[in-house]
């Protein structure tokens, strides 16, 4: 609908609202009974009415005669947050303590969808996710079973969370990264589990011996 759309009465926000919140939950429109039901509306007709000025606004659009024949074209809550998602594939497990090995060049396991909002500034292309096993990572908030969301990179900061593959031991791991002339230390945070000896002997490597292959840059909790 070409220009500035009127302002919808308090009902009609209200009755839009609950249209996008049950095809988010739903994934179907509600019927006007239940329009009627959610937003204490006497009638089907007074309903109806409402629905009608939606159409004409250009907020949804109505397929007569159809059972809940209604579709949101311009959304302006929930359904616009749950259509602006990106979907990433999820790889498998990385240890946040002791490496394990981890298969390479393998298709996700599943995808999960990350609301846009959520990640960096432009980024929505060259990431992917993995679900954390173990707790050396509990003093960087990450805990054992959260996924990490991680976007493709070869370098990284110093102090960045990385997914680093440990050539030597053919082992992936889920590290703090810190560069120091020629070594490599992927530093765990829980210092409960690993003192600075611990880090010195067990995680601290030739930088030809390391290569990153993620940044996280997200890290979605579990419940």
């Amino acid at each position: 609908m070409a220009g500035k759309k009127k302002k919808l009465s308090d009902r009609q926000a209200k009755i839009l609202l609950f249209i996008e919140e049950r095809i988010v939950k739903s994934k179907a429109p509600p019927s006007i009974r239940e329009i009627c039901d959610e937003c204490k509306i006497s009638s089907t007709s007074v309903a109806d009415y409402n629905l009608k000025r939606l159409e004409e606004r250009g907020y949804i659009r109505r397929t007569q005669n159809v059972a809940r024949g209604l579709e949101v074209i311009d959304p302006q809550g929930p359904l616009l947050e749950a259509m602006d998602q990106v979907k990433i594939g999820l790889y498998g497990k990385i240890a946040a303590g002791d490496t394990i090995p981890t298969p390479d060049n393998s298709p996700p396991e599943y995808e999960i969808e990350i609301p846009r909002s959520l990640l960096p500034a432009s980024q929505g292309d060259g990431l992917y996710a993995l679900k954390v096993d173990g707790y050396s990572m509990v003093d960087a908030l990450v805990a054992d079973g959260d996924i990490v969301v991680l976007r493709q990179a070869s370098v990284a900061e110093q102090g960045d969370i990385v997914a680093a593959w440990i050539e030597s031991r053919d082992e992936w791991t889920l590290k703090k990264y810190y560069h120091h002339g020629n070594s490599v230390e992927l530093r765990p945070c829980n210092p409960t589990e690993f003192t600075a000896q611990d880090i010195k002997e067990r995680f601290t490597f030739h930088d030809d011996d390391v290569r990153i292959n993620g940044v996280v840059c997200l890290v979605v909790r579990q419940p």
